[in-house]
């Protein structure tokens, strides 16, 4: 791995969904569409994703997630039911991907894309797979995966190097991820992207699902447990749910 690892960080080049899209067909990897969450927005990406993840697994779906960055190891990437993937499966789908692009250089990114596209879809029976945006939503790779389902978390100013000034930039490229007729789920939009919001939805003829705001309350409960790890609640309309902290929360 540590060679891999070393390999995939020289890796700058970067490149087009479009020609993402043109790996994925090298490699004959095709998700059905049907079965592809993809996640875009500025804050909560990766929390919406995890709780997909937990929600999918809990109604006994085989789910796969592709997230990023990772806090320790790079296999916390790419997760099938909540497992990280193998060091051996890691390393044996890269030299297959490396090998049947032999001619291209995927950057450090795609080649993880890649990775966990080609896992989920030859691998592991999935039922969902679930892959959070890196950067934007338009030009990143992830993108490249067609899919009928985006989810778009709530909009800021971010990466406007990058992503354009301005919040209306920002929101115009992560809406780049709505497919024709795809189903959208958001939070409550900025008014002032509400001509970017009308143009997808008649443009796309995508269906528009925002998020009902929830009030909440988070409590903590040193009952059956140590004064290191008190056990923690999260009240949502009047039904209380115990929460998987792992250590005290200031």
């Amino acid at each position: 791995m540590r060679e891999i690892l070393s390999f995939l960080e020289k890796q700058r080049e970067h490149h087009t969904p479009d020609e993402i899209k043109k790996c994925l067909k090298i490699l004959g990897i095709k998700i059905p569409s049907e079965k592809v969450i993809l996640v875009a927005g500025t804050n909560g990406k990766g929390t919406t994703c995890a709780t997909l993840q937990t929600l999918l697994i809990a109604a006994g779906k085989n789910v796969g997630f592709f997230s990023s960055p990772h806090i320790i190891e790079i296999n916390e990437r790419i997760k099938y039911n909540g497992t990280d993937i193998s060091d051996e499966d890691f390393s044996r789908i890269f030299g297959i991907i490396r090998a049947g692009l032999s001619d291209f250089r995927p950057s450090f990114f795609e080649y993880l894309t890649l990775i966990a596209a080609y896992y989920f879809y030859f691998e592991k029976e999935t039922d969902f797979a679930i892959f959070e945006i890196g950067l934007g939503g338009t030009l990143d790779a992830t993108n490249a995966i067609d899919h009928d389902i985006s989810v778009i978390t709530r909009l800021g100013i971010e990466h406007e190097d990058i992503l354009g000034k301005g919040l209306a930039s920002i929101a115009e490229n992560k809406f780049g991820i709505i497919r024709k007729n795809n189903s959208v789920f958001h939070t409550k939009f900025p008014e002032e992207i509400s001509d970017i919001y009308l143009r997808y939805l008649t443009e796309k003829n995508a269906k528009f699902f925002e998020a009902p705001k929830l009030d909440y309350v988070v409590r903590k409960n040193y009952e059956h447990s140590d004064r290191k790890n008190p056990k923690y609640f999260v009240k949502i309309n009047n039904q209380e749910y115990k929460l998987n902290f792992l250590a005290d929360v200031p």
